[in-house]
């Protein structure tokens, strides 16, 4: 549920090792309420909308169905990166039931254009929020907290640890609609 993160002098003590650094990984930051961001996207999205792009979003009731998209369109759009590993068919199942009961199901968008899914995006309640205060204990009453942190009073911050476009509409506008339409609110 969260970026991995170490403290910057970790760095020598792996370098000691004699391991050296393969790439950076960033991560941004941004107060969506704080910035004209919603406005923009709204913007271009309504000045090109496109009826044949269609937008999804899961719910319990289709979550088998349609989280299997989910990775697919993760495993295409990924695939060029040299750290991605495909995640096969017994790990899709494993990772679909453990993400259940910590996301928002409406929080995952699918775009499709003409029926064939062109992007994904993921947002995730924070669940380092959720688990505040339950001294790493989930059992006994410990999940049950997390839970209803999680459905019933929400947290205040969100995550978005996905968003992906499919390789062959990279650098379209199609791929520029179906993602400002994924990130508009409806």
């Amino acid at each position: 549920m969260r970026t991995k993160h170490s403290p910057p002098h970790y760095a020598i003590h792996i370098e000691g090792l004699g391991y050296r650094k393969a790439m950076d990984l960033m991560a941004h930051v941004c107060c969506v309420a704080e910035s004209n961001a919603p406005a923009r996207v709204a913007r271009v999205t309504n000045s090109r909308k496109s009826s044949e792009i269609t937008f999804h979003q899961l719910s319990l009731r289709t979550w088998n169905r349609d989280f299997p998209r989910v990775l697919a369109l993760y495993n295409d759009a990924w695939s060029d990166n040299e750290w991605a590993t495909p995640v096969g068919p017994e790990e899709e199942k494993f990772i679909a039931r453990l993400m259940l009961p910590a996301c928002k199901t409406g929080w995952i968008r699918i775009a499709a254009y003409r029926g064939e899914d062109v992007a994904v995006a993921v947002q995730i309640p924070d669940a380092n929020e959720a688990l505040r205060g339950l001294r790493g204990k989930l059992l006994p009453f410990g999940f049950a907290r997390f839970l209803w942190r999680i459905r019933v009073r929400g947290t205040k911050r969100t995550r978005v640890p996905m968003v992906g476009i499919a390789r062959k509409w990279r650098n379209t506008k199609i791929a520029t609609l179906a993602v400002g339409g994924l990130a508009a609110d409806d």
